[in-house]
This record gives C-alpha cells, sequence and structure tokens, in this order.
C-alpha cells in the first residue's frame, strides 16, 4: 500500500492542473476562481432542488429529487471517465517508465484510479452536492444526514468510474484495434459525444410529451417509476437513496452499509479485471501502426509544393488539431456542436417549425439587441474551442522549437491566433447560417457578421494572451494540455464579461441597428488594438523567458 500512495504522490505532483507552478512557489488562486465560475449553476441546481422536494414532499415522492442528482452525477462521471480512463491508464507519457518498476498491475492501477478519481470530485460539486444541499435543507437533515451525505459523495464517483474502466480493459487487451491509438481514441471519442447528444435529445423530447400531458399526477408518478428504474440498474444507487432518505433510522444506517458493500464489490471486480488484462493491453501501447507508402521522385514533386510562411504555418497548425485525437475531439469537434444542439429543438418539436415567423418579426423588432445578443454568442463559441488558449500548452516540452525557427515569436503568435480565426469563423459560418433558417432579417445578418469579425479577434487574442501568461506546459497526454488547461475556463469568463459590455448598453439604450452596429464596432475594435500591440510587444519576451 505504501508504493499506491508514494505513486499517487507522484502522479498529482506531475499533473495537478488547479495551480499554476512556479520556480518558487505554488500558487492557488486558480482555485477560487474556479469555485466562482461554477458558483452560479450550483445555485441554479440548489434551488430547483429544494423546490421539487417540497413540492413532492406532501406526496411522499420527493426521494425522486435524490434518484435524479445521483443518476445526473453518474453519467457525467461516466461520460468523462471514458476520456480519462482512457488518458490516464494508457496513453500517458509515465507509462514505459512506470512498467520497468518492480509494481503490480493493481499498484498502477489503483493510484492512476486515485487520481482520475479526485477531478471527478469536480463534477461532484458541480452536479450532486447541489441536489445534498437542496434536499436536506427541504428535509432540515440534520447532523446525520450531513454525514452520510459526505461519506455517499467522496465514494459515490468509484461506481461510475469503474463501470467505465472495464470495458476499456476488456477492449484494450482483446482488440488490434487499440493497438491504433489515434483511430481508437478518435472511435471512443465520437461514441462518449454522439451518446451524450443522444441524452440530450431524449431528455428534450420527454420534456415535450410530459408538458403534453393532462394527467399531472399519473405523470409523476410514471416518471418516478422511470427515474427509480433507471437509477436502479447503476449499482448501489438504490441503496444510497435510502440511506439518505431514512437517514434517521437503522434501516437507513444498513443501507449505507450496502452502498458501501457494492462500492467495494465493484472495485475489487474492477482490481480482478486489471490484473488479469492491464499489462497484456498496454505493453507496447505506444507502437501506433503507420501506413509506409514507397514514393518515387515523381510522386515525391506533386507531394512537395512551396508556399508562403504564413500558408505553411497555419496549415501546420490545422493539421496538428485535426491528427491528434484528443485536440480534434476538443477543439474542432466541439465548435460544431454548439449548431447541431441550436437545431435540435426544432428537429424533436414540430411546434417549434410554426415559431419561426414569429423569431424573425422579434428579431426585426430588437434589432440593435439581436445584434448584440449575436455578438455575444459569437464571443462565446470563438473561446470555447480552446484553439488559442492551449496554443503555447500544446507545444509542451517541444516549446524551445518556437525559439530556434528562423522566424520571428511574434509571427508565429499570429499565425497560431490565425488558425484560431479560422476555426471560429467555420463554426460561426454555420451559425449564422441556422439564424438565417430562422429568418433572422438580412439586414441584421450582415450587420451581425460584420460586427462578429471583431468578436473572433478578441475572443482568439484573450485566449492566447491567457495561454502566453500562463501555460500548462508539463503534462503527461494530450488531454492535460486541453481538458485540465484552466485558460480555457479563463477566457471563457474574459468572453462572458465582454458578452455584458456588448449587450448591457445596447439593452439600457436601446440602441438601434445602425447605432448597435458602429457602438459594437468602435469600442471593440480600440479593445482589439490594445490586445494587438501588447501581444506584439511582450509575446516574444515572454516565450523565451518560459522554460
Amino acid at each position: 500500500m505504501d508504493k499506491v500512495l508514494k505513486l499517487i504522490k507522484i502522479f498529482f505532483k506531475s499533473g495537478n492542473s488547479l495551480t499554476v507552478a512556479t520556480k518558487k512557489k505554488t500558487n492557488y488562486w486558480l482555485i477560487p476562481l474556479l469555485v466562482i465560475s461554477f458558483l452560479p449553476i450550483c445555485i441554479q441546481i440548489g434551488l430547483g432542488a429544494y423546490t421539487m422536494t417540497q413540492q413532492l414532499q406532501s406526496l411522499g415522492i420527493h426521494n425522486i429529487v435524490l434518484y435524479s442528482g445521483l443518476m445526473a452525477g453518474a453519467f457525467m462521471i461516466f461520460f468523462f471517465g471514458l476520456f480519462y480512463v482512457l488518458g490516464v491508464f494508457y496513453f500517458s507519457k509515465d507509462i514505459e517508465f512506470i512498467l520497468t518498476l518492480p509494481l503490480q498491475a493493481w499498484q498502477i492501477l489503483s493510484a492512476k484510479f486515485a487520481t482520475v478519481v479526485v477531478y471527478e470530485y469536480l463534477v461532484m460539486l458541480v452536479i450532486f452536492a447541489p441536489f445534498l444541499i437542496g434536499y436536506g435543507l427541504a428535509v432540515n437533515g440534520g447532523l446525520l444526514y450531513i454525514f452520510y451525505s459526505v461519506v455517499i459523495f467522496l465514494v459515490m464517483p468509484i461506481i461510475p468510474l469503474s463501470l467505465a474502466s472495464l470495458p476499456i480493459l476488456i477492449i484494450m487487451r482483446f482488440t488490434g484495434f487499440a493497438k491504433s491509438r489515434d483511430m481508437f481514441k478518435y472511435f471512443t471519442g465520437v461514441f462518449a459525444l454522439l451518446l451524450g447528444v443522444g441524452v440530450s435529445i431524449f431528455a428534450q423530447k420527454f420534456t415535450v410529451d410530459y408538458m403534453n400531458k393532462n394527467a399531472v399526477l399519473g405523470l409523476i408518478e410514471s416518471s418516478r417509476l422511470s427515474i427509480i428504474k433507471i437509477g436502479d440498474m447503476i449499482p448501489g444507487v438504490k441503496f444510497a437513496v435510502s440511506a439518505l432518505t431514512d437517514y434517521q433510522k437503522v434501516q437507513g444506517f444498513l443501507n449505507l452499509l450496502l452502498f458501501l458493500g457494492c462500492v467495494v464489490l465493484l472495485y475489487l471486480v474492477f482490481m480482478l479485471f486489471g490484473k488479469a488484462f492491464y499489462f497484456n493491453g498496454v505493453i507496447g501501447i505506444n507502437e501506433s501502426s503507420a501506413k509506409r507508402e514507397k514514393m518515387n521522385v515523381e510522386a515525391l514533386d506533386k507531394k512537395m509544393s512551396k508556399k508562403s510562411i504564413f500558408h505553411s504555418y497555419v496549415l501546420k497548425e490545422i493539421r496538428l488539431l485535426f491528427r491528434t485525437p484528443i485536440y480534434f475531439l476538443n477543439c474542432i469537434l466541439s465548435n460544431f456542436l454548439i449548431p447541431v444542439f441550436m437545431v435540435i429543438p426544432f428537429v424533436i418539436q414540430e411546434e417549434s417549425m410554426s415559431l419561426l415567423s414569429d423569431i424573425g418579426n422579434a428579431a426585426a423588432e430588437y434589432g440593435g439587441v439581436v445584434i448584440a445578443a449575436i455578438f455575444a454568442f459569437v464571443l462565446f463559441v470563438a473561446a470555447t474551442n480552446a484553439v488559442t488558449s492551449t496554443s503555447i500548452s500544446r507545444e509542451g516540452s517541444n516549446l524551445f522549437i518556437m525559439k530556434y525557427l528562423p522566424m520571428p515569436i511574434e509571427k508565429q503568435i499570429w499565425y497560431k491566433i490565425m488558425s484560431g480565426v479560422w476555426i471560429s469563423g467555420i463554426a460561426i459560418v454555420l451559425i449564422f447560417a441556422l439564424l438565417a433558417f430562422l429568418k433572422v432579417p438580412l439586414s441584421i445578418l450582415i450587420c451581425s457578421l460584420i460586427v462578429s469579425v471583431n468578436g473572433i479577434l478578441f475572443s482568439s487574442m484573450t485566449g492566447i494572451i491567457a495561454d502566453l501568461l500562463n501555460p500548462k506546459l508539463v503534462w503527461d497526454n494530450e488531454q492535460a494540455a486541453v481538458k485540465q488547461n484552466m485558460n480555457v475556463l479563463i477566457n471563457l469568463l474574459i468572453a462572458v464579461v465582454a458578452g455584458v459590455i456588448a449587450v448591457v448598453p445596447t439593452v439600457f439604450f436601446n440602441f438601434s441597428i445602425v447605432v448597435a452596429t458602429m457602438y459594437l464596432i468602435i469600442v471593440f475594435a480600440i479593445i482589439n488594438y490594445f490586445l494587438y500591440q501588447y501581444i506584439s510587444n511582450r509575446s516574444a519576451a515572454l516565450i523565451m523567458g518560459m522554460e
């Protein structure tokens, strides 16, 4: 067990993304920033759980709130767990070194599993903890309820993570497909995203059906039975809910013990599978397959062509984003999912099609506000793709190459910004096509498109400034460079502030289309000029100071 604890300590030192490591000290200012960022959504979930518990308590079916919270937390952990387990267990850079040590499979898996569990606590804090707090306040839960809640909160992530790990262990052991590591990452990532889209469609469809029912009490009962039936399919959830609802009784304590027993049993099953399959699946994992092609001089000449430095560098950045599965899923594919989620309501709800003319009329009446709202949305989309806010971090240990290329560092930084602008631009075109489908007037679309150029440049520049000031250069797998990079969140917060600057004055003074367009162009052109000057004057010094 001592070896496991030492491994856990090493893994956290090499991969903790919640702090900023410097030569002299470690700054923990990102932790309160993270708390402040997610506090509004936590409050909304908690208030919803509190209100729902009070409304259902008279009917005696308030345990549905706990079922909903546990199911939501378990699903999110399972969803993210597929990425984390694959990256941490198999594709981290420390694998080859760890395998040479006198360690057993269960020791390596236990240490890596612990690091993944700790990161998943962040998901639990946002999703599950508000349910526990809201329910507890509604039922006036005492100290015993708090104790049970803390125990269940700390132990619960083990269940969905174990369930996510089992199929990964089997697939990596018995399929040659896993040896093609990039293709396997694409497959698992796309599968998880499709699963998320499918759940979203089902949830929205279920909500529509819910609103169309007349027998409210009958619907609540049938919904309760459906949620409980689904929840009981997740090992231990039934006992956890019973423990929290009957926390004042002996039966509640017994259910807590049964829940802990389920967790221990599932973890032991995971360890048995790991002992049997892990080493055989992980050995040689870094030996990626490659297609070899013989080329003669003529074929080589056709492949080679002279291009400008700008074209070559931007193309290199974009190819890297498409070629690396983790970068593709987080920086490219996620950008195009936003239009998909915007279309879903019109696909599953026939009534929504009749609202298109109403949307167009409303947009024409409040043209200035609509332009400002579209501009704020563009800011959000451009910040979401994480292309520029991770562009320096993605260099990792290869950052020194930027210093030795026969090209000014300032130009390299601007070419990275242009790659982010290009990716954001494609997503924005799709969103504007959807807005045209929604019958937004052409004049508003044209004005919005003009001001959106400022928005894309703004988010792209603030993203790379955040990464220049706080790069995450030490990581053991590509996933840590993008998914555990706080610069993405920082850039999103900046985009939100900029969106407020764009929308609030427009709404308060009721700007017309022309005034709103000029306001957004002038204000953000000035801001972008200062950002441009900062990048041009400071980027080289910041890069040269990095090690």
